[in-house]
């Protein structure tokens, strides 16, 4: 190969190389944990449900409660913490930096569901929030030792949600379902490609986030 050749195929390992690294940036970003409670309203309210039947002013409320509590509230939160200084960006890379932030998003959360109150919180829209906190509660303990990761713990939680309300309601969740796991295996590569986390770390933490998600939503529906 002459030096003419060489020069080519690197340009051309160079750009696919860039393009990769665009399209797990992306990635990334489409299934940022923040998206996952948007993307499982929006299914609720819009797809196979009783509750797509609903008024639009009904719908556009449960939309602004969701954004505000579970998408306004962890941005603002990160926010604070980026401008002290506490935290390096929105995906919190080191594992040190990210108990603190996650605490209290996941308290923040909660207490917008007790103030949420009404019928909201007793709609699965209500349950996966209140799934979704606990999660982050779960994920700040195990940050204290360990880097799980927050993007499949929230492609996990949205998987299990998008099952369990489809089996609630006896509605056709399957294409619904294939999308999700191709998020989710959409999302394993790219911080993988990211070298953002460790398979074992991907794993446990699709793993938890459905089993978190099914415990939690199961438990709501059980009560009196």
């Amino acid at each position: 190969m002459n030096e003419a050749q060489t020069n080519v195929q690197m340009q051309t390992t160079g750009k696919q190389t860039r393009l990769l690294a665009t399209l797990s940036r992306i990635i990334s970003i489409v299934v940022h944990p923040l998206m996952m409670p948007v993307y499982c309203t929006i299914y609720t309210l819009y797809g196979p449900t009783l509750y797509s039947g609903m008024p639009m002013e009904v719908k556009a409320k449960m939309m602004i409660n969701v954004g505000l509590y579970a998408c306004l509230n962890p941005l603002v939160t990160l926010g604070i913490f980026i401008a002290l200084g506490k935290v390096s960006d929105m995906e919190m890379p080191k594992r040190s930096e990210r108990s603190l932030p996650l605490l209290v998003i996941s308290i923040i959360t909660l207490i917008g569901v007790y103030i949420m109150g009404g019928a909201l919180t007793w709609t699965p829209i209500g349950h996966m929030i209140i799934g979704e906190s606990i999660i982050l509660l779960f994920a700040a303990v195990v940050s204290m030792w360990w880097k799980i990761s927050l993007h499949t713990l929230g492609v996990g939680a949205m998987l299990s949600y998008v099952v369990i309300l489809g089996l609630m309601f006896r509605a056709d969740f399957g294409s619904a379902a294939a999308w999700t796991l191709l998020l989710s295996g959409l999302a394993a590569w790219a911080r993988l490609y990211e070298k953002a986390h460790t398979p074992s770390q991907l794993l446990v933490g699709y793993v938890m986030g459905m089993s978190i998600m099914t415990i939690v939503m199961y438990a709501m529906v059980s009560l009196p």
